[in-house]
């Protein structure tokens, strides 16, 4: 698993052709990750991967495309993976790099997929951080896996099954409670 963690985060500074798509490496707070220009508005997308897998360089291309069609600055950090650094080692990243980039640009926007949508929402509920606003696509919202749909809708989702996505969260938690407001976005605070 290190190896290939190895191969693809392996740093990249181009996704495509043209300066509209010309992506920087710059370290920020100790967080590697690939930025696009310098503006007055920026977004931050966190990736998803269940908090054990996925790159920024996955997400390059769609994230690449929202900044050049808004205008704004786009970065999209690689912050530690499970089960090697478990909760709460993605939301340290993720709000580190934000507090940094909150410093530096006047408006500061994040989105996530996945577990980067749980990441995204986490980080909206902190108020002191003053995002500008928050999108989550298919955000993993319960870490308790509570939800009535895991036996209702097994049948429709073939990808993750519930034992599967068990497994990962609990490789994230480590053993930390899965209802903790400060794990799951969807745990009333």
């Amino acid at each position: 698993m290190k190896a290939i963690r190895r191969v693809l985060y392996a740093p990249a500074t181009v996704i495509g052709r043209g300066s509209s798509y010309s992506f920087m490496n710059a370290l920020c707070e100790a967080i590697r990750f690939q930025w696009r220009c310098l503006a007055f508005s920026s977004m931050v997308h966190f990736h998803g991967g269940w908090f054990t897998w996925g790159t920024a360089s996955g997400f390059r291309n769609l994230v690449g495309q929202i900044a050049r069609r808004s205008g704004c600055a786009a970065f999209i950090p690689n912050y530690r993976l499970a089960p090697e650094h478990p909760f709460p080692a993605a939301i340290d990243d993720t709000s580190a790099c934000v507090g940094a980039l909150r410093d530096r640009a006047a408006r500061v926007t994040v989105s996530g997929d996945s577990a980067g949508g749980n990441l995204a929402l986490l980080l909206a509920s902190r108020h002191e951080l003053g995002l500008a606003g928050v999108v989550a696509l298919s955000p993993v919202t319960d870490l308790a896996l509570g939800g009535a749909s895991w036996q209702a809708k097994a049948a429709a989702d073939p990808y993750f099954t519930r034992e599967q996505v068990q497994s990962l969260v609990d490789g994230y938690l480590a053993g930390h409670d899965p209802k903790d407001p400060a794990a799951s976005s969807l745990t009333p605070r």
